[in-house]
């Protein structure tokens, strides 16, 4: 039995070599398959991975041009569209085909030497009411660099672009106008002249004493066709309602009221977007000039106002108006006529308290002012009373040249002097279009 034992084991042993290297070269075939294939798994990962992030770079450069270049055409169709509202169909249409072309040529521009097949877009500009839309559908083919051995040529990019604008955006102004005794001045220089070569005083005073058989000299300026500061802001504040009209001809889009100062303060109309009520609210004539009628007393009357105001928004729905407040004053307070009697009291004529900018602009709300100035009166004992003494803010000038310091300072850009009456006339609507520049949004 040891004998066929042994047999066994040199027989077994004598194959040893031959089995161990058929099992090796079965051994190098079976891992190498899986390896190679491993290996082209992770080059096609890597691949992609590369490719991928340099695609979605592209791609950013391309969604970034295409809203720049729906933007560009939206502002220029809108610029366009404002200095034309009476045109039109054919004429509007022209203008947003022309801001379309504006687009492409933008979008090529921009995306001309990315890594891109050219990036082809479709454009389309609308104008429904007051807003206007822009959509720029893009496409185009990046060519992958390390997935193109794995026979992945071309990779496909697109996406849209959606921009719009509001030709005028949701707005709420409030005119605070002055309508105290110093209204009834001459429009301008011209107009005081004429009034003191007439009166002798540059005053149209509405004080019930007759002039020349009239009741008393303001009636006599009307009757002699003698135009007056208050007159001349009532045509601005209409032509501000043309403005508005021109604008937003629906009446969607923009509100106002009117309130008056002069010794006490008058809501003449509520906000309210019915033009023919605003009309019918205008300030009315100047206050009657006495010892405690006719004052200026803007500063009492200011912080009521402002609590109608509120806070503004960014005009993009009805609920979030912007919010102007446009003032039409001299700038100078003035505590009532008892000061002429009354010495110490000439120290408060004097520029008015502009700290309620800082509030109104703390709570979002834009501040305008249109400033009409007294001409300089030295041959009126009056005004070197009072305005005419030295400046309270240590100036080299007087309280007069104090006020437009004060009122710059308040308003800074939406300032404007208006010291003959085509500029008062213009101002309101000059204000308004500095201050309500439609927005644009994505």
């Amino acid at each position: 039995m040891a004998m066929p034992k042994f047999a066994f084991s040199r027989t077994l042993v004598g194959a040893l070599p031959s089995w161990r290297a058929r099992f090796l070269s079965d051994a190098k075939g079976s891992i190498l398959v899986p390896f190679a294939i491993m290996l082209s798994v992770a080059l096609m990962s890597v691949g992609v991975a590369i490719d991928y992030g340099e695609m979605t770079r592209v791609r950013s450069q391309i969604a970034a041009a295409a809203d720049a270049a729906a933007l560009a055409g939206v502002s220029e169709a809108r610029t366009n569209l404002l200095a034309n509202l009476q045109s039109n169909g054919t004429q509007r249409g022209k203008i947003l085909k022309a801001a379309e072309e504006t687009t492409r040529t933008f979008f090529t521009t921009q995306v001309a030497e990315l890594s891109a097949v050219a990036p082809e877009a479709s454009i389309k500009l609308n104008l429904n009411k007051r807003k206007i839309t822009s959509t720029l559908d893009y496409s185009a083919t990046y060519r992958p660099h390390v997935m193109s051995i794995f026979g992945f040529s071309t990779m496909p990019i697109s996406g849209t672009a959606e921009t719009a604008a509001e030709t005028v955006p949701y707005m709420e102004v409030t005119l605070v106008v002055d309508t105290s005794g110093s209204m009834a001045i001459g429009a301008d220089a011209a107009q005081q002249t004429l009034l003191r070569n007439k009166l002798g005083c540059a005053f149209a005073c509405h004080d019930g004493n007759p002039v020349a058989g009239y009741a008393d000299a303001y009636a006599y300026a009307l009757g002699n066709g003698i135009k007056l500061r208050y007159q001349v802001i009532n045509e601005g504040i209409n032509a501000l309602i043309n403005e508005f009209d021109r604008l937003d001809p629906d009446s969607e889009a923009v509100k106002a009221a009117i309130w008056s100062f002069d010794t006490d303060h008058h809501i003449n109309q509520a906000q309210t977007s019915n033009r023919s009520k605003l009309r019918m609210h205008l300030p009315s004539a100047p206050a009657t000039s006495g010892e405690t009628e006719g004052a200026t007393k803007f500063n009492e009357a200011i912080g009521h106002i402002m609590q109608t105001v509120g806070k503004g928004g960014d005009g993009s729905v009805p609920g979030h108006p912007i919010k102007v407040v446009i003032v039409a004053t001299d700038g100078a307070q003035d505590p009532g006529r008892f000061w002429t009697s009354n010495v110490p009291y000439r120290q408060y004529v004097a520029p008015i308290d502009t700290a309620f900018c800082t509030e109104l602009k703390e709570a979002n709300v834009k501040v305008g002012i249109l400033h009409t100035p007294y001409a300089e009166m030295s041959y009126d004992w009056g005004y070197n009373a009072t305005l005419g003494q030295p400046s309270q803010l240590g100036g080299p000038g007087t309280r007069a040249d104090d006020i437009p310091i004060v009122l710059k300072a308040c308003a800074g850009d939406l300032y404007l002097e208006a010291s003959n009456s085509s500029k008062i006339a213009s101002g309101f609507v000059s204000i308004f279009r500095a201050a309500g520049m439609p927005r644009v949004t994505h």
